[in-house]
């Protein structure tokens, strides 16, 4: 199959493959409690965000994009234990402009991760102010993603 530069959507068909082919062995030992609640929240983006076709909201937005959903099943599967089971299907949602957003909070904190094809943002906001701001995130850098596991720890 050819795919044109611009024309990188995919149909659920032909996501689910990429999805279970690509998987990333976790640095720390993993829970099968904390493993079925990644799988679980794979499972929901499978499902419920990676099948949004073009104009899903109505208003012409945009599917999700296949390295859109690489780079989140990346961070889901690096994610420490801890961390992505805090993590709530409701606290996941796709953007019109094909990217996926994820919120952590708690009573003072919050910490906002936009996830884009090649790199990603994300803003942690400390008693309502912004205290940390990332605009070009990439998320498979080891150690862009150790200081945003530190950032998320914060919360």
């Amino acid at each position: 199959m050819y795919l044109h530069e611009n024309s990188l959507k995919m149909t659920a068909l032909q996501i689910n493959p990429v999805l279970d082919a690509f998987d990333v062995a976790p640095e720390e030992p993993i829970s099968s409690n904390s493993r079925a609640k990644k799988q679980a929240i794979l499972r929901f983006i499978q499902q419920e965000i990676a099948v949004l076709k073009q104009n899903w909201d109505g208003y012409g937005a945009s599917p999700i994009e296949q390295k859109v959903l690489l780079n989140v099943r990346f961070l889901i599967n690096k994610l420490p234990d801890l961390l992505s089971s805090s993590l709530e299907k409701d606290t996941i949602l796709p953007n019109p402009n094909g990217t996926i957003s994820m919120e952590w909070a708690n009573k003072d904190n919050e910490l906002f991760l936009e996830i884009g094809n090649d790199y990603s943002t994300y803003y942690l906001k400390n008693k309502g102010k912004i205290k940390k701001i990332n605009n070009h995130f990439i998320i498979t850098n080891d150690s862009e993603f150790q200081q945003f596991v530190k950032n998320l720890n914060s919360i």
